[in-house]
């Protein structure tokens, strides 16, 4: 007996070495019969065991205009995968039970379903995981897509703050951003000296924050040392500015960290349209070159620096503004679009991003003065996912009246189109337009790359029967060798060419003429 337990402890334990199990914090979007619910964030569990996986979505609850409808544990199990290179794609089509939420004072619906039919397919990249799960139960169809990719800068509000140090040297930063007290390179010990970034209590419109970065031009031999400000790590080669070898830079493999254990870079796991910013720019005295810098570099993570010393093919998309003006020292809202397709052919993968902001567009080239520096205040920094149609095609032929701010329509046709006869055009980069087709109605929802914002559009099809179809049919009853373009009820109405039965119709042919025949 002894042997036995000893036996099933020792399975047991390898069956727990075996397994691995993964939390992913997750966006989550919701379809219900095609129109949004409310998007929250979840934690999403998988555990992979002898190349299959369990997937765990726990308590599941559809808020819809803030008002909860508590559905249940998603345990969906024994999920086919397959890897191919750093891709984990799971797919699987199933039955399952849900299970109670973990709240005993809720009324979870799932479990009193019984059995619902799901599929699921996603993929793991990179510790990424991205999926959707298709669960129709009580007549709805629930569409749920969740996903763990980075997809916004970590404290990119500036609320959060540290102290760097340099030597002897202090400077407040903000949290998972660098200036010259962190930086690095041979000429680091005369930048750093000097202070460029400081906590601000100036806050750009109806902000709900108190705190932005202010970063403040200084002097390093007579020369304009730009107050930077990066997300990456700055670095200091040499003594002309103008140089490349002062830059910053990122690298994932880079293990070393700041003063307050932030690596020196940031991943991004999605494809934001662009990005946008609050500053207050004030150019100093003496300042030649009165425009500010923001630039941001999507990579594929791998060594890269900005301003580049090379050309480099990890790059998958560039926002760049390097003519910011003053607009009189007043907050402005700057956004800058990613440009993509200058670096299509790359093929990079989208992994970490390098922004840089600078109080001016050229190195070395602002104001040396001490007292009237240049300064840049920036607050709310974002990364911005379009979630809007750029077209709508029904049956090959686009609507004439589209317009993107115009969200239901009107359309006339023969025959109700399928969902699949429905093609949209979304205009965010890795959006997803979804197509639900209910009596004579497409509700279309696209939802934002990062799963935050949805917009939802309607087309409500009105079915005629004055169209003219090109049925070209041979009119032998009348034996005139002319062909038939289209077949009238006594009525008006079109019939199919072929119609059977004894009755009176009207033949329009091609040459403009039309008859009556009775069939």
């Amino acid at each position: 007996m002894k042997k036995i337990s000893t036996l099933l402890a020792s399975i047991a334990i390898a069956a727990s070495m075996t397994a691995q199990t993964t939390d992913y914090n997750c966006s989550l979007a919701v379809l219900v019969n095609g129109s949004p619910a409310d998007p929250y964030q979840t934690v999403v569990t998988t555990t992979a065991n002898e190349g299959k996986y369990d997937l765990q979505l726990s308590d599941f609850i559809l808020y819809t205009q803030g008002s909860p409808m508590p559905v249940g544990t998603i345990n969906v199990t024994g999920i086919e995968a397959q890897t191919e290179g750093n891709v984990v794609s799971l797919n699987t089509t199933q039955n399952i039970n849900i299970a109670n939420g973990s709240d005993p004072n809720l009324f979870w619906l799932g479990p009193m379903l019984g059995e619902v039919p799901i599929t699921l397919e996603g993929t793991i990249t990179d510790g990424v995981l991205n999926a959707s799960l298709d669960i129709p139960f009580m007549g709805m169809t629930i569409k749920v897509f969740v996903s763990s990719a980075a997809t916004q800068l970590p404290n990119s509000d500036f609320e959060g703050w540290h102290t760097a140090k340099y030597g002897s040297k202090t400077s407040d930063e903000p949290n998972s951003w660098h200036s010259f007290m962190s930086c690095t390179g041979q000429l680091a010990i005369a930048v750093a000296g000097t202070p460029h970034t400081f906590k601000s209590a100036d806050v750009r419109p109806g902000s709900t924050g108190t705190t932005s970065v202010a970063l403040i031009s200084g002097s390093v031999w007579g020369v304009s040392a730009n107050g930077t400000l990066t997300t990456g790590r700055l670095y200091a080669g040499s003594p002309i500015a103008s140089d490349v070898s002062n830059h910053s830079g990122l690298d994932l493999s880079n293990t070393d960290t700041d003063d307050n254990d932030d690596p020196f870079y940031t991943k991004l796991n999605a494809t934001p349209d662009s990005l946008a910013l609050w500053l207050r720019y004030r150019p100093g005295s003496g300042c030649k070159n009165p425009q500010a810098l923001i630039s941001a570099v999507i990579t594929d993570g791998t060594s890269y620096q900005d301003p580049e010393d090379k050309t480099y093919t990890n790059v998958v998309a560039k926002a760049v503004n390097n003519a910011i003006e003053s607009n009189d020292a007043q907050w402005q809202r700057v956004v800058v679009p990613f440009d993509y397709a200058s670096y299509a052919t790359n093929n990079a993968a989208t992994r970490a991003l390098l922004v840089t902001i600078s109080t001016c567009a050229v190195p070395g080239g602002g104001s040396t003065s001490t007292s009237q520096p240049d300064s840049v205040v920036i607050d709310d920094f974002e990364l911005i996912y379009n979630s809007s149609l750029s077209g709508i095609t029904v049956k090959g032929t686009p609507l004439a009246d589209f317009d993107a701010t115009q969200h239901e329509y009107t359309v006339e046709v023969e025959a109700l189109p399928t969902a699949e006869d429905i093609v949209c055009e979304a205009d965010g980069r890795g959006a997803k337009a979804n197509v639900t087709m209910i009596d004579n109605a497409a509700y279309i929802s696209v939802i934002a790359a990062d799963l935050k914002t949805i917009n939802s559009y309607v087309i409500n099809f009105k079915v005629v029967a004055d169209g003219i179809y090109n049925v070209n049919v041979n009119d032998n009853d009348n034996g005139n060798g002319k062909t038939a373009t289209a077949v009238y009820g006594i009525n008006g109405q079109q019939l199919p060419a072929s119609a059977a039965g004894s009755r009176l119709v009207i033949r329009k042919y091609s040459d403009g003429t039309a008859r009556k025949v009775m069939k």
